[in-house]
């Protein structure tokens, strides 16, 4: 292997990670947001419900 097939397989595995990063923040704020929601949710009705 030359200097430059090492260097394109570390991109390739740099890109990857990024991408796999990426991934997982999206999924941790859609999760964060849903329970944010939720929460709202339920303590809109629950005011609904006493007044």
């Amino acid at each position: 292997m030359n200097k430059e097939d090492i260097g394109f397989t570390n991109a390739k595995k740099l890109l990857s990670l990024c991408l796999i990063s990426i991934e997982y923040i999206s999924m941790g704020c859609s999760t964060v947001s849903t329970k944010i929601y939720n929460t709202g949710f339920a303590m809109t009705h629950a005011f609904a419900i006493i007044s």
